[in-house]
Parts: C-alpha cells; structure tokens; sequence
C-alpha cells in the first residue's frame, strides 16, 4: 500500500508522511454509523487504547499535545515537555479501502517562529497520544482528541516517514504484520 501511493506521488520525497487511518467498521457496511473524513475514522470506542496495549505491549511513548490550525499551519505544544514543532502539510495522493484510509502528505517543518499570532487561529486540539515504534520510519499512533474533558474524536493509524534511499518492499512487509496484527485485535472491537 505505501509504495503504491509513493509511486503516484511528486518527484521529491523526502518529505512524504503515509497515515494509513482504521475504520471500526467497513466503509458502506450496514447499521454503519462511523463518520470518516480526509484525517480518518472518528467513531473508535473510548475503549480502543486498551486493545492497542494489549496488542503492542505497554512500552508506548506518551505525549499530550496541544495543537493550534491556521490555514495550512499546524503548530503542536507538547504540554510533558515542552516541545514544539511548526508544519504545513499538503495532501498528495488518497486512498480509501474498506476498513483502511491511506494519506499521503508533503510534510514541511518549520520554524515555529514562522506560525503566526494566536489570535488568528482557526482550530485548536488537545490530543492525548501513544505512540509505538515499528521500525525507525514507521509507528503505530493512537490519538484521542478531547475538547474540555469530553471526548471528541478517536483515529488508529500507522505513520511512515519516507526517505529516499529506504527499501520500498520491506516497508511494504513491515506495513501488511502491522495492519494484520493490529486489525485481528481492533475487529474485536467494532464487532
């Protein structure tokens, strides 16, 4: 799946991102209530963390984010330690399977003194994430969005970092052990 969204994707692709977002049920599925957009599926249960410990284990970095749109301009604050990162994002290819949505981006870092005032924001989230490492350009990401204490939005994903001297088959490989492992775990959940 990611070199196939790679192969249709501009010449420079240093700076590609895949996010391959799960769906809790498949697209079009009966009695399917599940909202999905270009950032993926929202209607995972509160409970979907836990199933992702128990598939990965419990060594998962946690961070808790709070990320502030403007325009194409992300700028994340991580409130643990203080991190901070400025980024435009640019979608470049999609593709939407039954129970898997593939994004690829053009991701640009910048500095974060490139964001502008936060009075002209136009989305503010607060993002609890884990994150397991696969390899040293892939992870599984769990992020459960809250707006005031009260959940708002759930995604599973896997993100991969593309550089151009990487083996496109392994990471291939690497991508199908995941999804399968995760997905075996994630259907006990949507059924």
């Amino acid at each position: 799946m990611i070199s196939t969204l790679l192969t249709k994707s501009a010449k420079d692709q240093s700076r590609c991102v895949v996010e391959a977002y799960f769906s809790p049920v498949p697209a079009g599925a009966a009695g399917s209530d599940v909202t999905r957009g270009t950032t993926g599926c929202i209607g995972w249960p509160d409970s979907v963390a836990a199933c992702i410990v128990e598939a990965m284990g419990s060594e998962a970095s946690v961070q808790r984010l709070v990320e502030y749109q403007h325009r194409d301009l992300t700028y994340s604050y991580d409130l643990a330690s203080d991190a901070q990162r400025a980024y435009r994002r640019t979608v470049i290819n999609e593709s939407n399977g039954t129970t898997v949505d593939a994004i690829l981006y053009d991701e640009e870092t910048l500095p974060s003194h490139l964001y502008p005032c936060l009075n002209e924001v136009t989305d503010r989230r607060t993002i609890h994430r884990l994150t397991w490492r696969v390899n040293n350009r892939m992870y599984l990401v769990v992020d459960l969005e809250k707006e005031q204490d009260n959940k708002i939005a759930s995604y599973v994903y896997i993100r991969y970092q593309h550089a151009d001297n990487v083996d496109t088959k392994r990471i291939d490989q690497d991508y199908q052990v995941l999804a399968d492992r995760i997905g075996r775990h994630l259907q006990k959940l949507s059924s």
